[in-house]
């Protein structure tokens, strides 16, 4: 049989393939991972950086409020200079603070202190109405201390609002109510200040985005106290991954360029070797081809001759050992015959010389006439062969056909002792024409049947060897099967039995091997 290449070769090809795009998958989503944890790292970082930032100025400003003298100087009596000393002059120390306001509990501003930067005030508490409007004392500390960011005509705020409350220390004259004066301490987050954040965190190109929404690299973004976006920030996040990538990108191209020569330099040594085996292969049939053929020719002559000289035709044959020994002679030569036959067949199916000749037959009469032939051994050996056979039609090589039935039913005998069973079945299917043909042979195990069903393959063991045979009958069953498009299935259990089934197709056509 001709070696194919593709079917040797594609494997190995497909599997190197394979195994090179797994790796780069593999490559590629561990760097995807790594740069998306560094991300995850680097807007952790910031997050805590931005809350600190508001956090500290709550810290500060929730000092100054939980304090009697701000109940007493700023609820009570409204004094803006104490208000100016004690508040704004102290913000000047804190390079966070940019200002001081005091908004009464009717939502006015009673005192406002900016020490740094241009920004409107009025926007400021305009931004935080809603926030101070809603703080009260009635509830816990929770409701009394806010802090965040605000955007106020397109810079942002970080605040913190606490509302002025004793700490105890003083009693005084009168019921203080729910609602009393806030303080609201906010800072100015400017550029300069969002790259030193960025510096101090190790975080590249950290800017303010000023068009909310547009994310050219990696972003974070802040939100006010009601939800909505304060800003976001944009920078050049680390992507060791990628940068790993980049290191090793050569030494992975040179590695690919060696596997794409040691798969060129195989696929060429495939190729000789499969030539090689080829050219070996078609010697070998046409070696077999021409040695049996010369062998048959004398061999011909030798049956011919002996069965003359067994006639007596031209003299009496003297001795009983001597007619004796013309029968084995006789006996030797036709099972010789029949193997160099064999091997005949096996050349030209290998060769893909072997020609079918499809005809109407009649399977049923076929597989009876095959029975038949075999009834002989079979009493001999006092076993029952049983044949139920349903009546069919097949466009097929007879020939053939009666080979392979020879072929099975002589190895059931041959493997199935005294008093054993022969049940032969055949049952019209959609498409094919099933035969089963089940003994209560010796049977094989799995291995045995795969060494039976390679060319010269037997089986070792006594009773096995105690047999004549080269190993062909199943190969030439199989190869004639896929010659006809039918198939063929073994099913074998030691010391119980075999069943083969054949499947003859009704329209049989020639097919290649």
């Amino acid at each position: 049989m001709t070696l194919k290449f593709k079917a040797l070769v594609m494997p190995v090809f497909i599997s190197t393939i394979a195994c090179i795009l797994a790796f780069i998958a593999i490559v590629i989503f561990a760097v995807h991972e790594q740069d998306k944890t560094t991300l995850n790292s680097e807007k952790s970082i910031l997050q805590n950086e931005f809350n600190s930032i508001s956090q500290n100025i709550l810290s500060i400003t929730n000092d100054n409020a939980f304090w009697d003298f701000s109940v007493e100087k700023v609820h009570l009596q409204e004094d803006l200079a104490w208000a100016a000393t004690a508040l704004c002059d102290s913000t000047t120390s804190f390079s966070f603070i940019d200002g001081v306001i005091i908004i009464r509990p009717d939502g006015s501003v009673m005192y406002s202190c900016l020490t740094e930067g241009d920004i409107s005030i009025e926007a400021i508490t305009s931004k935080l109405a809603n926030l101070t409007n809603a703080m009260n004392l009635t509830n816990d500390a929770a409701e009394a201390d806010k802090s965040g960011y605000i955007n106020v005509d397109g810079q942002i705020v970080a605040y913190g609002a606490s509302m002025v409350r004793p700490n105890g220390r003083m009693v005084f004259n009168q019921a203080l109510p729910d609602r009393l004066p806030t303080y609201i301490f906010f800072g100015l987050v400017t550029q300069d200040r969002i790259t030193a954040i960025g510096d101090e965190s190790g975080i590249d190109s950290l800017t303010i985005d000023k068009i909310v929404g547009k994310h050219p690299h990696a972003v974070d973004t802040l939100y006010d106290y009601e939800g909505n976006i304060a800003t976001s920030f944009n920078w050049h996040p680390d992507q060791p991954g990628k940068r790993l990538i980049k290191n090793v990108i050569l030494p992975s191209i040179l590695l690919l360029l060696i596997v794409g020569v040691s798969l060129a330099y195989f696929m060429r040594q495939a190729i000789r070797t499969i030539s090689q085996m080829d050219a070996a292969n078609k010697a070998k049939t046409s070696f077999l081809a021409s040695m049996s053929h010369e062998i048959r020719t004398p061999l011909n002559s030798i049956l011919g001759f002996s069965e003359l000289v067994g006639m007596e035709i031209f003299g009496k044959v003297e001795g009983e050992k001597n007619k004796e020994y013309l029968e084995l002679i006789k006996s030797s030569g036709h099972h010789l015959l029949a193997i160099i036959n064999d091997i005949l067949d096996l050349s030209k199916l290998e060769a893909g010389k072997f020609v079918v000749y499809a005809e109407k037959i009649d399977l049923h009469s076929t597989i009876n006439n095959c029975v038949q032939l075999n009834e002989p051994g079979a009493i001999e050996k006092n076993i029952t062969i049983n044949c139920i056979c349903d009546a069919a039609t097949v466009n097929s090589d007879e020939r053939i056909i009666r080979q392979v039935l020879l072929n099975i039913l002589s190895n059931a005998l041959k493997f199935t002792g005294s008093g054993g069973t022969i049940k032969i079945v055949g049952v019209r299917e959609d498409k094919f024409y099933r035969v089963t043909i089940e003994d209560t042979g010796i049977g094989m195990t799995d291995e045995q049947v795969q060494v039976a069903m390679s060319p010269f393959g037997q089986i070792e063991g006594h009773y096995e060897r105690s047999h004549t045979g080269t190993g062909l009958g199943l190969p030439l069953v199989d190869r004639f099967m896929a010659l006809l498009e039918g198939k063929m299935f073994i099913k074998s259990t030691p010391n119980v039995g075999t069943t083969v089934t054949l499947r003859f197709p009704y329209d049989g056509k020639r097919k290649d091997l």
